[in-house]
């Protein structure tokens, strides 16, 4: 059999890239320049498309490389938030339903990470979409019928 035709082996631990601390805090500071440019320009379809494409990079690395498990929590915190940054930039650009798309990747992968700073900031996020399509919360059956009469 050539060698081109050969089924590749499934990449082994010690062949995948290992992501640390370090890499985590480089996504971060990228996260930290959009923001920047978020404030300094307003969001829009370019700063989205660039938080997707960087949550695409990052999830990347989860699926790809190898981490700790302090590490890999981690990864999934700044994939959310760049996911929820790419949200922010949609609604902004009054693109809601790739807006609502985001936002169910981010609520995924805030839960993931287990990091209650970004499950609170996502769904900070989703409220403002939700005030932007003009669906506002209101209270259920159960808790009208659990009001006292006077």
């Amino acid at each position: 059999m050539p060698p081109s035709s050969r089924p590749q082996a499934p990449a082994t631990a010690a062949t995948r890239p290992t992501v640390g601390h370090s890499d985590v805090g480089r996504l971060r500071g990228l996260l930290a320049e959009l923001w920047l440019l978020d404030d300094q320009n307003g969001g829009g379809p370019v700063l989205e498309k660039r938080a997707a494409d960087l949550a695409a990079r990052t999830s990347s690395l989860q699926q790809h490389g190898s981490a700790s498990q302090r590490v890999r929590p981690r990864i999934y915190a700044v994939a959310a938030s760049y996911t929820a940054f790419a949200m922010f930039s949609a609604i902004d650009a009054r693109r809601l339903g790739e807006a609502q798309r985001y936002l169910e990747q981010a609520v995924t992968l805030a839960g993931l990470s287990g990091d209650g700073q970004v499950q609170h900031q996502t769904w900070r996020y989703a409220a403002m979409l939700a005030g932007q399509r003009g669906r506002y919360a209101q209270p259920g059956p159960r808790h009208r019928g659990s009001r006292r009469r006077a």
